[in-house]
């Protein structure tokens, strides 16, 4: 059976197969399914970027619903924190410009490394007759 887990540890047993030949080696993988991987894998590579949002919320929510401060307390300090923002274009630009401001603002009082994403969202329309 093919699950999110299993190609997870194939990742983590890549990853860690390739460590020595390749230093600095990173990762992205979250903790969704692939908390054995992580434990797994340890500080063994460069890196491992997860994301803290819940994806695909607009506004921006992040995991378990809890503050970042909470949620990043029990992170290896050698991940990154990945966070994708997601703002539909009908979204002002002060409010995609806040959403930004926060996630910096979280960046600097956490003292890990962070990669956002900025992703604008729209609607295709279709001019053409639907069958």
């Amino acid at each position: 059976m093919r699950t999110a887990a299993s190609f997870k540890s194939l990742v983590a047993d890549a990853a860690l197969e390739l460590r020595e030949s390749l230093p600095g080696l990173g990762i992205v993988l979250d903790h969704a399914e692939g908390e054995d991987a992580l434990y797994r894998i340890g500080s063994s590579i460069g890196w491992i970027a997860r994301r803290i949002e819940i994806p695909g919320r607009v506004p921006l929510m992040l995991e378990d619903e809890l503050p970042a401060g909470v949620a990043l307390r029990y992170w290896p300090t050698h991940h990154v924190v990945k966070c994708a923002i997601r703002q539909p274009r009908a979204v002002r630009a002060q409010s995609r410009m806040s959403a930004c401001a926060n996630c910096i603002w979280l960046a600097s009082i956490t003292g890990m490394s962070w990669c956002f994403v900025l992703r604008r969202q729209s609607t295709l329309h279709s001019t053409q007759p639907q069958p």
